[in-house]
């Protein structure tokens, strides 16, 4: 009867703290520390699990060291939701791996050890239905385990009752054309009442850390300690680590031959050196010359001091000191348990500074910290940053912040130039542009080229409405943008020569993309796809801004350009980076090589250009490669880029000066192109593409466009016989 009653019963819920300390247990796997779940070794924990359970807080994220315990927490409180609030929940990863490896190293294991958890969800049999490694159901609910790096994965699921991110540094920023990874996740939350999401990891490099931007956006609470002696608070940093250096050695070694005066005098240090129990014995045996890695430092000396009192605490003291603050502070009805909020609350809990200085865990120790971050330093200085990168985001839970020399967007606003929009300076004599191509916007950059590659920009903008039908909406107005023509300095007409499109935004939008690039081949435009998309390999790095197509994409049949008769351009984006971001962009005066911009550029332009940061990524075993900064837009980067390429497919970079004073020449007089060329079915088909489809006429003119004054410099081809010495 009593069975058959808990039936009807409504779910319990219960404080996370309490389920932790009374139902949950780590089973002998876990290492050191098994059996009942113990906030002896995880204080600050409580702080986390009080907001956890708080109700005005929809989302708990958590900016923290490696190794803190933070991975069984997070499975004792996912278990508490199987055994008590059955809902769906789906757990977030950077890759396919990184679950498995979850599921195979901890949870399996921890469902072993909670009877309760596994008669509700068993992990013996893997073939029962519904019951994968990756998803698997329960009584009123299912786990899901997913990788960042598909969409399917998450949108696969309507409602998510709790959301939990692993690592959001290294989770995918756009999962094939669908968007953001975390966001979709986000989104299946919203549609279950009451839904809970739960984010935590270690930063990577500042500005593009995910977690630090997510952060950002909670009340960023920090965790300051009371000191034993003085009963000052302060949040545990690691400039408060201190220890002796072998200059000291002879003090160690005097210290019983000392007299009572020198003994006074040294009473701090002789202090310091019991508290610690490094003895004389010992340190005697220290060689005079110093370590290869740690100089002249002596790690086991390391203890941590007060920075209000000077107090020393080892590493037993310091474990106490974070347990009293803790407890004490919950003794006291102190709801943050210690934890004390530094921004407005706004129904996001962030925790901050959770370093590895916090832990209480078996095995930590101040002697080891300092030796890791000796050797960082060490690494560092001769030119290795992956570990000192390692270690600020590892141990100190901070993200790394790399220094560049590249120029900040609003001093790049100030060397903006006094010429209107749509309109070419002397010096320009080759126009292209380059598009990127989003859900609801196409995004364009149009840019002058003149002598050495100095460049002025003469559009930046967006164009909003429905992308996905052809021919409609959106393509009708780029195509009025790109083929109208452009005002020159000289009094003539200038018309983009190259395009450059980006084609990789995805399956929805791919198709109308592709139609506009077969449609406008012979006016230059080019169908792409940044090198970078796959995964900046070395071969990506490697690769020539521009190079030919691959051959054959025409009788491909797997390629879904080829019913477009297209051969889409694979662009080199590391290289053009490279090129514009760090070695154009600081450039400041007149002469090759420089970016020039109008002042009446819509104002997020300078913002846009400096959305990408090129650092190590510990994704990518800490080679420096471009990276987005976090929350940042960046397809004006993208749109240069592509403009820059459609550049070299006209071989600006080739050209020599009696080039371009020819070009010079035949702009100032008004007559360096043909006349637009005629109807296509007067001329024939295009052999490049096999007259697969009658070729479309030279768009109308908009109204809204100023009256020409000149000749009007018009067609591709026209500027190819014109360059022909070069290209060929």
């Amino acid at each position: 009867m009593l069975a058959a009653a808990g039936e009807f019963n409504p779910p319990r819920d219960i404080p996370t703290a309490h389920y932790l300390s009374t139902e949950f247990y780590l089973p002998a796997e876990s290492g050191v520390l098994h059996g009942l779940y113990d906030f002896h070794y995880t204080p600050y924990f409580l702080g986390v699990a009080a907001a956890l359970d708080d109700p005005r807080v929809s989302e708990v994220d958590l900016m923290k060291a490696a190794q803190i315990g933070w991975t069984w927490f997070l499975i004792g409180y996912l278990f508490k939701f199987i055994h008590h609030l059955p809902r769906p929940i789906m757990i977030l990863f950077a890759k396919e791996k990184d679950g498995k490896n979850f599921h195979d190293e901890k949870l399996k294991f921890g469902v072993t050890a909670n009877t309760e958890v596994a008669k509700l969800m068993p992990v013996d049999v893997s073939r029962t239905s519904g019951n994968r490694w990756d998803h698997k159901t329960f009584p009123g609910g299912f786990l899901k385990l997913v990788a960042s790096n598909s969409p399917g994965n998450v949108k696969s699921t309507s409602s998510v009752g709790l959301s939990v991110v692993e690592e959001p540094d290294d989770t995918s920023d756009d999962v094939k054309g669908q968007g953001d990874a975390i966001a979709l996740l986000e989104e299946r939350g919203k549609r279950y009442p009451g839904s809970k999401m739960l984010v935590g990891g270690t930063p990577a490099i500042k500005g593009a850390s995910k977690t630090e931007a997510r952060l950002a956006q909670t009340d960023c609470r920090v965790l300051p300690i009371v000191c034993h002696d003085c009963g000052s608070a302060h949040v545990l940093d690691f400039e408060h680590i201190k220890w002796f250096e072998q200059d000291e050695q002879s003090h160690f070694e005097a210290l019983d031959k000392r007299d009572d005066d020198w003994l006074r005098d040294n009473s701090d240090l002789v202090k310091d050196l019991k508290r610690l129990g490094k003895g004389a014995v010992k340190l005697a045996q220290i060689l005079d010359q110093p370590h290869e890695i740690y100089g002249r430092a002596l790690p086991d000396t390391a203890y941590y001091a007060c920075p209000h009192c000077g107090s020393c605490w080892d590493d037993y003291q310091r474990k106490e000191n974070i347990r009293n603050t803790v407890f004490n502070a919950i003794d006291a009805g102190d709801p943050y348990c210690g934890w004390v909020p530094t921004k407005p609350f706004a129904g996001r809990a962030g925790f901050i500074e959770l370093n590895e200085l916090y832990a209480c865990l078996p095995g930590t120790s101040l002697a080891d910290i300092v030796r890791e971050k000796l050797n960082a330093e060490h690494q560092a200085s001769i030119g290795n940053l992956s570990l000192l990168i390692k270690f600020v985001n590892q141990k100190q839970g901070r993200a790394y912040e790399y220094k560049s020399d590249l120029p900040e967007a609003d001093k790049l606003a100030e060397r903006a130039e006094d010429y209107p929009e749509m309109f070419v300076p002397m010096g320009g004599l080759v126009i292209t542009a380059g598009v990127d191509v989003q859900h609801d916007r196409l995004a364009v950059v149009m840019r002058a080229w003149g002598r050495g590659e100095e460049s002025w920009l003469i559009y930046w903008g967006e164009i909003y409405g429905e992308v996905v039908l052809p021919d409609q909406g959106v393509w009708l107005d780029l195509e009025k943008l790109l083929f109208a023509p452009i005002s020159h300095a000289c009094g003539a007409k200038l018309r983009v020569l190259a395009t450059s499109l980006d084609t990789s935004d995805g399956t929805i939008t791919q198709d109308a993309a592709y139609a506009f690039c077969r449609k406008h081949q012979r006016n230059g435009v080019m169908a792409i796809k940044g090198a970078s998309e796959r995964g900046n390999t070395r071969d990506d790095e490697r690769r020539e801004i521009f190079s030919a197509p691959r051959q054959g994409v025409d009788t491909d049949k797997e390629q879904k350009a080829s019913k477009y008769g297209l051969r889409p351009y694979i662009v080199g984006t590391s290289r053009a980076k490279d090129l514009w971001i760090e070695g154009r962009l600081p450039l400041t005066g007149d002469g090759p090589g420089r970016m020039h911009f109008y002042k009446t550029v819509r104002p997020d332009y300078f913002r846009q250009i400096t959305a990408e940061v090129k650092a190590p990524s510990r994704r990518h075993h800490y080679r420096k490669v471009w990276q987005k900064k976090a929350g940042q837009p960046n397809e004006g980067t993208d749109c240069e880029t592509y403009a820059l390429h459609a550049a070299r497919s006209l071989k600006t970079h080739l050209m020599r000066e009696q080039d371009w004073a020819g070009l010079d020449a035949q702009i100032r007089q008004g007559a360096l192109f043909d006349p637009p060329e005629p109807d296509q079915a007067e001329t024939g088909p295009d052999p490049e593409t096999d007259g697969a489809s009658p070729e479309p006429t030279t768009p109308v003119e908009p109204l809204n466009l100023p009256p020409s004054g000149g000749r009007v410099v018009s067609g591709r081809r026209s500027a190819m016989r014109v360059l022909s010495q070069r290209r060929n």
